[in-house]
């Protein structure tokens, strides 16, 4: 149950607290998604949820700038 206030401070802020609420995220969006979309197998040409993930995960990583923040 980590959230961005977990990390908001000198107790659990270090980058490996960081990329666990990062990943949480990301999962929490995998799931949503899932359960909208459903799943499909074909990782290519695959029009499920699954693939939608993939797909606004590698189009943000294509947008965000050199040493981006955590928002």
């Amino acid at each position: 149950p980590q959230t961005y206030a977990s990390i908001n401070g000198a107790q659990y802020g270090g980058v490996h607290a960081k990329g666990c609420v990062w990943c949480t995220m990301l999962y929490d969006l995998y799931l949503n998604l899932v359960e909208v979309y459903g799943f499909d197998t074909n990782q290519y040409r695959g029009k499920a949820g699954n693939n939608k993930w993939t797909q606004l995960v590698i189009d943000g990583m294509k947008l965000q700038p050199c040493r981006p923040t955590f928002v």
